[in-house]
């Protein structure tokens, strides 16, 4: 009797088309445009019997008949594929595979977490937002959710639970954020919260032995509510550090740092380096052709205490301004005219949240990062806040950048199935 030759995950290679790989699948997910328009193509998550893991890209042309096979944690036997080797260009790749973008497991502790809210993002677009915090009892790590995810997660944190409650996320977005680590989710990501696995268990050991120190909650996730005169912000201690707080003051003498806008990176946010005629990004590793244009900025503020200088980013401007670099560069504005625009709004009296930093605490430094502004008073409702966080990825680049393996059919019988 002889045995049928199995392929594996493993390093598939190009110019082979007779692949017959056991698989299990463990996501499914489907990308749309910016208006919302759901593609037809999918993408699946598959994982073979040595534990090899890969990204499968199902054309539109296939879709319909695979859709109807397929389910979530069944086995199949997957054949009659071709392998695409990914290229530099190609983005937003689900595994570590000659990929840019690597999405992974997290499993942390969550942290006091805010309210799930509404926000107007710089499309124009309203979405459902929520942030909290995870920790590992020795360091915090910020997550954003954004849309329907964070709509059902919101929802998921109201079921009773054991608390703290363990968080495992999966397939993941990380990335960095202002020198802060961010996890956002993905059309991949799933999240489950208390569930049975062994490290779940493990992290519910070192809560009941103390080993994760309520000090070591990170402080930002929490909702500043007290308005701050300048010449306490100055005299806070080192138990601070990293704190979001806020000040009420008027905001004058408006100065560039370098120039009124830099250029950043499309997919990494990070400040791009020009060379020659291109703009380059050191952390992608390739050329920009088309950067996001955002405002940095200081300027002084002051109150009846005291004065001190503030960094304004790109949100916190538009906050203000009403305007984005872009839609000035458009408009034909020159950098004279622009500076009259910032002129005629000095003095104006605004609620301004700024991080304070290590420098601020030890070293006494005077120039804070503004991460949120608003005119006037603050209003500590949180429906249409915007935080400075990563934007979510727009799906349509994600989807249709390429793929590491394209399924042309598979087999329609069950080798195994958990369902």
């Amino acid at each position: 009797m002889s045995l049928k030759k199995i392929d594996s995950f493993k390093d598939p290679k190009t110019g082979k088309y007779d692949w017959k790989v056991p698989g299990r699948m463990f996501s499914i997910w489907r990308g749309s445009t910016r208006t919302g328009v759901v593609f037809k193509s999918f993408n699946m998550l598959l994982m073979d019997n040595k534990r090899c893991r890969i990204h499968a890209f199902v054309p539109t042309s296939v879709a319909p008949n695979i859709e109807n096979i397929v389910s979530v944690g069944d086995m199949f036997l997957f054949q009659n594929f071709t392998v695409k080797v990914c290229r530099n260009e190609d983005k937003f790749r689900p595994l570590q595979k000659q990929i840019q973008i690597q999405f992974t497991n997290v499993i942390g502790v969550m942290e006091e977490h805010e309210p799930a809210g509404k926000i107007k993002n710089r499309n124009g677009v309203i979405q459902n937002q929520i942030k909290f915090t995870i920790t590992d009892g020795h360091s915090s790590v910020r997550v954003t959710f954004w849309d329907d995810f964070a709509e059902i997660f919101s929802e998921e944190l109201k079921l009773p639970t054991e608390c703290p409650r363990i968080l495992i996320i999966r397939s993941g977005r990380i990335q960095l954020w202002e020198e802060a680590v961010v996890i956002t989710n993905v059309g991949a990501t799933t999240a489950h919260i208390n569930c049975e696995h062994h490290n779940v268990a493990k992290s519910r050991k070192r809560i009941s032995n103390k080993e994760i120190d309520p000090l070591t909650l990170d402080k930002r996730a929490r909702l500043c509510t007290v308005i701050y005169p300048v010449e306490v912000i100055k005299n806070f201690g080192p138990e601070n550090i990293n704190t979001e707080i806020l000040c009420l003051v008027q905001l004058t003498k408006f100065k560039p740092l370098k120039m009124w806008f830099n250029a950043t990176c499309t997919s990494c946010y990070v400040k791009t380096q020009t060379v020659g005629t291109e703009e380059f990004c050191a952390s992608c590793e390739r050329i920009v052709p088309y950067p996001d244009m955002r405002f940095e900025i200081f300027c002084e503020a002051r109150d009846e205490t005291g004065s001190c200088h503030i960094i304004l980013q790109d949100r916190e401007v538009r906050s203000i301004v009403g305007k984005a670099v872009s839609q000035l560069i458009d408009e034909g504005i020159e950098e004279e005219t622009v500076w009259q625009i910032f002129h005629s709004i000095e003095n104006i009296r605004c609620t301004v949240k700024i991080s304070l930093t290590e420098m601020n605490i030890t070293q006494r430094n005077d120039y804070y990062v503004a991460t949120d502004i608003c005119e006037g008073l603050f209003n500590p409702t949180p429906d249409m806040e915007e935080e400075s966080y990563p934007h979510p990825i727009e799906d349509s680049i994600a989807e249709m950048s390429g793929t590491t393996q394209q399924t042309e059919s598979i087999n329609t019988a069950h080798l195994a199935s958990n369902s």
